[in-house]
C-alpha cells in the first residue's frame, strides 16, 4: 500500500508546527506525545487559546502500525475513529465522568486529527481506577445504521483477529526466546484444538454484526484527567480506530486479561487494587449486560488468548514469570473452551458467571 503525497512531513515535530503556522491551531511547540504504537500524536501549545484550551492534541497516521511498520493499515482508519468519536459525544451527556475528546477538525489530505486535550497533566489510567465501555455502547447496540457504517471498517476485523487469535499457534513455535530454556510448547492433540479454536473465533470476529464495540479496551486506552487541585475531573477514552461490529466477550477478555497481567506483575504496586477492580468492572458489566455462558466461556478464552500472544512479546518481566503466565494463558483457552458453568463460577471471571440467570 502506498502513502499518498502530503506537503507537511507530520511525523516530526517541526513538521506539524510548520503545518500548524497559517491555523488556529498555530503553536509555540509541538511536543511528541509517549504511548501508543498506531500512529504519531502531539500536544500542541497554541499561541491563542482555542474554545478556552491552550493545548490541544494532533493525531497523524500513516498506511503502517507506527511501531510495527511492515504492518500496513489503511489511513482510512481515522474515518472511523472521527465517526467514533462523534457519535459517542452525541450518545454521552456533556456532564459525563467518562468521555471521549471532542474532535476539532479532521484533515483527510493530511491524514491528520485535531482533537481537545485531555489535559498536560493527565496519565493513562494503570491500574488506580476502571470502567466499562457499556456504556459508550448503548447507542450503537442494535442500531442497524450505526453497525452498517463501521462494517465498512473490515480492515479493523482483520487486524483483530490476526493480533490475537492469529499468532497463537506461532506462539508455541520455539521463536520466542522468552519461552525457551526450557521451552514452551503444546501437545500435537493441544495443537489442533489450538486450531480449531483459532479458526472459528477467525470466523467470529470477522462476521461479527450487531454490536457496536470499541475494539480496543485496555487501560492504556484510558486517560485520567485532573483539575488544578489534582483531583480526577474526567476519565477519557482514546483511540476508536478499530470501532466496529464486533463481540462484547472479546472487550471483556482483553480488559480482563491487562487486569490479570497487572496482578501477576506487579503485585507490590498495584495487584490487590488490580483484583478488586476486575470484580468491580464485571460486576459492573454484569448489571449492564445479560450475559450467557456462551459469552462467559469467549471472554475466558479470549483472555487466555491475550495472555498467549501479548505477554512474551512485551516486557511485562522476566522468562521465569513469563512463562508462567503463558502457560495460565494456555490453560484458561483449553478448559474455557469446554468449560462448564461450575468451572466458570470459580474461575477468574467469575463474578459475571455467577450472574448468568
Amino acid at each position: 500500500m502506498s502513502d499518498t503525497h502530503n506537503a507537511f512531513d507530520l511525523t516530526t515535530e517541526a513538521g506539524v508546527e510548520a503545518y500548524l503556522a497559517d491555523t488556529p491551531y498555530a503553536c509555540t511547540r509541538a511536543a511528541t506525545l509517549s504511548g501508543g504504537s498506531g500512529n504519531f500524536a502531539y500536544r500542541i501549545y497554541l499561541r491563542q487559546p482555542y474554545e478556552g484550551a491552550s493545548t490541544v492534541v494532533l493525531k497523524h497516521s500513516k498506511p503502517y502500525v507506527k511501531a510495527m511498520r511492515n504492518i500496513t493499515f489503511d489511513v482510512k482508519r481515522q474515518v472511523f475513529e472521527v465517526e467514533a468519536l462523534r457519535r459517542i459525544r452525541e450518545w454521552s451527556p456533556a456532564s459525563a465522568f467518562v468521555t471521549v475528546p471532542t474532535v476539532y477538525s479532521h484533515d483527510e489530505k493530511e491524514h491528520a486529527i485535531i482533537m481537545s486535550d485531555c489535559g498536560a497533566e493527565s496519565s493513562d489510567w494503570k491500574g488506580s481506577w476502571g470502567t466499562s465501555s457499556e456504556g459508550f455502547m448503548h447507542g450503537g447496540r442494535g442500531n442497524k445504521e450505526v453497525c452498517d457504517f463501521f462494517d465498512g471498517n473490515q480492515e479493523a476485523k482483520v487486524m483483530a483477529s490476526w493480533v490475537s487469535y492469529g499468532r497463537v499457534l506461532e506462539t508455541f513455535d520455539g521463536s520466542l526466546e522468552k519461552l525457551r530454556d526450557p521451552d514452551v510448547r503444546v501437545s500435537e492433540e493441544e495443537g489442533k484444538t489450538l486450531g480449531r479454536i483459532v479458526e472459528e473465533m477467525d470466523d467470529a470476529i470477522k462476521n461479527a454484526t450487531g454490536t457496536f464495540v470499541m475494539g480496543d479496551f485496555w487501560p492504556g486506552n484510558l486517560v485520567l484527567s485532573s483539575d488544578e487541585a489534582n483531583n480526577i475531573s474526567q476519565l477519557f477514552v482514546l483511540d476508536w480506530e478499530v470501532a466496529r461490529p464486533g463481540l462484547f466477550s472479546l472487550e471483556l477478555g482483553q480488559f480482563c486479561a491487562e487486569l490479570v497481567l497487572l496482578m501477576r506483575f506487579n503485585t507490590t504496586v498495584c495487584g490487590q487494587d488490580a483484583g478488586l477492580l476486575l470484580d468491580e468492572f464485571l460486576s459492573s458489566y454484569a448489571r449492564q449486560i445479560k450475559p450467557d455462558f456462551e459469552m462467559c466461556r469467549r471472554a475466558i478464552v479470549h483472555l487466555g488468548v491475550h495472555l498467549v500472544t501479548w505477554t512474551p512479546r512485551l516486557e511485562w518481566g522476566g522468562k521465569e514469570a513469563t512463562q508462567e503466565v503463558v502457560k495460565e494463558g494456555l490453560g484458561l483457552i483449553l478448559d474455557g473452551y469446554i468449560a462448564e458453568e461450575e468451572w466458570l463460577q470459580k474461575s477468574v471471571i467469575g463474578t459475571l458467571a455467577k450472574s448468568v440467570t
